[in-house]
């Protein structure tokens, strides 16, 4: 589920979830993209 979600965000590649980047990593990556998706909520709601 969390690769997954990683891939679809399309802030990492399977490849790069398998070989490269750890746990950590992709939690992190996970974040950034819930962060930037919130913020993109909050201008749609309040304009820029």
């Amino acid at each position: 589920m969390l690769a997954s979600q990683v891939m679809l965000s399309g802030l990492a590649s399977y490849i790069e979830l398998d070989t490269v980047l750890s746990l950590e990593d992709a939690l992190n990556i996970l974040e950034v993209h819930q962060v930037a998706e919130y913020n993109k909520q909050l201008v749609q709601k309040y304009g820029n």
